[in-house]
């Protein structure tokens, strides 16, 4: 019996890991150099450092990302979240598969806020994965860790699509 209940821990644990895994597989806690790797190696560069703790990536060849920006927390230098905007000019049907790889990466358990038009997939109590439309109709998604708030917003206030309402 104490076996049966060994293996679930396990596949629950395992299962809580690979929810850490988001879209172009950055990773919560991953190093920046990694992070910076596996951007690098799916044709993202280096593009701007917006603040210390955050730093873009534009597309070599990839039309329907706008950008990435991650954000890092400044004394380990890992992975605290990203962001994700795409094209503008995307379709529905692109859309929707952004969608439908959130739900895949993340056990199809989603919430959707009609008074903000967000879906947001809560991975940890602090950590979640929030997909909306910004005013000019663009699609972005956001990797958030609160507890390093203050990271996501280093020129001031932070702007009401970026925080969801509480997980109930």
């Amino acid at each position: 019996m104490k076996r049966y209940y060994l293996i679930i821990l396990l596949l629950l644990a395992s299962l809580a890991i690979f929810a850490q895994t988001g879209l172009y597989y950055l990773s919560y806690d991953a190093p920046m150099a990694e992070a910076d790797s596996l951007l690098i190696e799916q044709g993202f560069m280096p593009y701007e450092a917006i603040s210390p703790t955050m730093f873009s990536y534009a597309p070599q060849n990839n039309d329907k990302v706008e950008l990435i920006t991650i954000v890092v927390e400044p004394v380990n230098h890992t992975l605290v979240g990203w962001l994700i905007r795409y094209n503008p000019n995307n379709t529905e049907e692109e859309d929707n598969l952004v969608f439908e790889n959130l739900n895949q990466a993340h056990s199809n358990w989603f919430k959707q806020y009609e008074e903000t038009g967000q879906i947001v997939w809560f991975l940890t109590p602090e950590r979640f994965a929030s997909m909306v439309y910004l005013d000019g109709g663009q699609l972005t998604v956001l990797y958030y860790d609160s507890n390093y708030d203050s990271l996501f917003h280093p020129f001031g206030a932070p702007d009401s699509t970026e925080n969801p309402p509480e997980a109930e």
